[in-house]
């Protein structure tokens, strides 16, 4: 399975390695939670309002993002502009990427059908904070043998059937939620618009 994701393609270009190397390195390798189907009750439906302009994480590191598709959950990553009347920098840095949604949770939809996705991460969006959240594997474990979910368990893999809105409710409890957004903590902010030399263009 390809392990290419919005969190590789927004950070490497923008050279933000050292933030993120602690995560491929947990991530790489030990990755045993699966799903029948991309997770996301339905793709999510994007206001630029609120997501386009310049994002940046912890280290100061920017990129910046335009929805492209509202209706179909498809925005731009720009990782290197120099003129914000230009919608793309002719790069193939760029990438689009179309996201699913459930309640305030965001995931990314693969770009290729697989017969099992992975589950490693989501996305949970606060007003101008959107927050890179891991999988907690044993929570799935946990839920998928108590029957809280459906699925099964082989050989230490844990596989998740496909789930009803019931299950999604279960699986993005805040009581002990599956996706753990303090470790490590991971945030983009999206700068105000008086700081954001785009958001007028865009």
């Amino acid at each position: 399975m390809s392990r290419t994701s919005l969190l590789v393609r927004f950070i490497e270009p923008c050279a933000v390695a050292a933030v993120f190397g602690f995560l491929s390195t947990l991530v790489v390798g030990c990755v045993s939670t699966f799903s029948a189907e991309p997770l996301g009750e339905a793709v999510a439906i994007l206001k630029p309002e609120e997501w386009n302009g310049v994002w940046m994480d912890m280290q100061g590191h920017m990129a910046r993002v335009r929805i492209v598709d509202p209706a179909d959950g498809k925005l731009l990553l720009i990782q290197d502009w120099r003129d914000c009347s230009a919608k793309t920098t002719e790069s193939d840095t760029d990438t689009v990427v179309q996201l699913r949604q459930s309640g305030p949770w965001y995931f990314e939809s693969p770009t290729e059908k697989e017969v099992l996705y992975e589950i490693w991460w989501a996305l949970r969006r606060d007003r101008e904070a959107l927050f890179m959240c891991l999988a907690d594997e044993e929570r799935v474990r946990e839920l998928v043998v108590s029957g809280a979910l459906p699925g099964f368990v082989y050989e230490g893999d844990v596989v998740v059937w496909p789930l009803s809105p019931d299950q999604y409710s279960v699986l993005l409890s805040d009581a002990r939620p599956v996706f753990r957004c303090d470790l490590p903590r991971i945030v983009f902010m999206r700068l105000p618009a008086e700081l954001d030399p785009c958001r007028k263009s865009d």
